[in-house]
């Protein structure tokens, strides 16, 4: 609610006076001051190019710390000088560590890639700017685009299609560098890598002139099982998500107890180090066909995807865990999900036809359900509200064979018992 001119101070004010110019003028005829949260006053920083600016310049000083001496005295100015220091070193701190929601998007997008698409990260590439003699902060981003951008279509020249995911990490034996996760199928493992790295022709040679190992780690395995595939993957995500902030904290939901996110998935403590200050917005990425965008598409397609961290089923994530690699069971059920739907579309079987019409002779006479424009409206009402209750059913009601992780807390709460011997097999895991 906005004050009224009576409870308004001089601090309310100066924020009310949009134009800088004017606001630098009340500054000085008033010798009003800004104060932060706490009450400490705060420096000037004197901006624009008007003239009331350019005259409180010309009084108090140029530089923030001239302002301050001459507004506050040489001790509180140093006091506040400190102040705006601590609080810089403070967020400086913060940007060190990945945030929890970054996190999410990664395990999400690896999520998504096996759920959607029955798909493994296989690959992982290391891109360092420092040996590749770009030292400026804007060139980075520029040439990762255009490496994510050509691999894309050398893909789909091969036939395949490009997934991956990016963290940006700063390092004191690296410098700044990218690493990527991504599904390169193993037949392509040397074509890649001759295409990437290995020739004269490759990409880092055409964009950088340098094609060394140091420079750019290329790693593409070839997992004979599932299982090896499950975990060479979960590991490696591990790996790049290492940089989340230690002090974060979230409720097991087994013991009740507060616990550290990394203790909850079981992170490898030798993994554990700040993921470094970097120049960019967006310390994370991730390909069109898995990132936020392609999930939410398939959540409007009535196929929303689960997603083991968003919903804090750490039994789920740790790579020791009976359940690691339940996106593959996922995918089993988001098939047959999508095989009933299109059913669901098709036409209705004649026993199905004949008992919709029967539930509507209350509503027309015999005579009028042998009209055709009649049998297909009423078809169409049915196909309607078909439709609008598979897209209404609650994906956690969706038949699976598989434990998920709402089974396992009822079941380990003694709330439900097996009913089925599907059920009971499902316990087994427990």
């Amino acid at each position: 609610m906005r004050k009224s001119k009576e409870e308004m101070n001089g601090f309310d004010f100066l924020k009310e006076i949009d134009d800088p110019d004017e606001r630098e003028r009340f500054r000085r005829e008033f010798c009003l001051l800004d104060r932060d949260d706490s009450g400490h006053l705060l420096s000037r920083d004197i901006r624009g190019d008007g003239y009331n600016s350019q005259l409180n310049m010309a009084i108090l000083g140029h530089t923030e710390e001239q302002q301050l001496v001459n507004l506050l005295g040489d001790e509180e100015a140093d006091k506040a000088i400190r102040r705006k220091n601590i609080k810089k070193e403070r967020k400086a701190e913060t940007k060190q560590f990945m945030r929890l929601d970054e996190a999410r998007s990664i395990y999400d997008g690896a999520s998504f890639l096996t759920q959607e698409h029955n798909l493994f990260f296989n690959a992982f590439i290391t891109i360092a700017y420092k040996a590749l003699c770009i030292n400026e902060a804007q060139g980075m981003p520029k040439l990762l685009t255009s490496f994510l951008d050509e691999a894309g279509g050398q893909m789909d020249r091969w036939g395949y299609k490009w997934h991956y995911i990016y963290v940006h990490e700063h390092s004191q034996e690296r410098g700044l560098h990218t690493h990527i996760l991504a599904h390169v199928p193993p037949e392509l493992k040397k074509p890649f890598t001759n295409w990437c790295r290995d020739s004269h022709a490759s990409f880092f040679w055409r964009h950088c002139r340098v094609t060394s190992k140091e420079a750019i780690d290329i790693q593409i395995k070839h997992p004979r099982t599932t299982a090896s595939a499950t975990g060479w993957q979960w590991d490696r995500i591990q790996y790049v998500t290492k940089g989340l902030d230690p002090d974060l904290i979230e409720r097991d939901p087994m013991s009740g107890q507060m616990k550290s996110v990394f203790d909850l998935i079981g992170q490898r403590p030798h993994y554990r180090r700040p993921g470094g200050v970097i120049p960019f917005k967006n310390r994370v990425g991730g390909s069109r066909l898995i990132w936020h965008t392609a999930q939410a598409k398939a959540k409007r397609e009535g196929m929303p995807m689960l997603s083991a961290l968003g919903e804090k089923a750490w039994t789920h994530l740790k790579l020791d865990s009976n359940w690691l690699g339940w996106e593959i069971q996922e995918y089993e059920v988001r098939t047959r999900r999508r095989d009933e739907y299109r059913t669901l579309k098709g036409p209705a079987c004649p026993d199905e036809e004949a008992d919709w019409f029967d539930q509507h002779r209350g509503q027309y006479s015999d005579s009028e359900l042998q009209q055709l424009e009649v049998r297909v409206l009423l078809l169409r009402k049915m196909r309607k509200q078909k439709e609008e209750a598979w897209f209404a059913d609650d994906i956690r009601r969706w038949r699976r064979d598989w434990m998920t992780w709402w089974d396992q807390e009822r079941y380990c709460r003694g709330v439900a018992k097996p009913l089925t011997l599907e059920e009971l097999i499902k316990t087994l895991a427990v």
